[in-house]
């Protein structure tokens, strides 16, 4: 047995160092998706002060009255 055949690397990753990966990917997306809820409601909070401006000069209602109902 004068010739060894190369033993084969270690292909195979530790399963700490994958769920630490997976961890830090799913963090990532978690940020992603906080950061997107914020301008969506960002936006919908833009949208209902355009709409109560609009409401306010569409209808004759006083402006008291208008914020009780919102």
């Amino acid at each position: 047995m004068a010739f060894a055949p190369p033993m084969a690397a270690n292909t195979q990753r530790e399963p700490m160092f994958v769920l630490a990966r997976l961890w830090e990917i799913l963090g990532v997306i978690a940020i992603l998706m906080l950061m997107a809820l914020l301008a969506i409601l960002r936006w919908l909070k833009d949208v209902g002060q355009v709409a109560k401006v609009m409401l306010t000069a569409l209808l004759p209602i006083q402006d008291k009255q208008l914020i009780a109902i919102m």
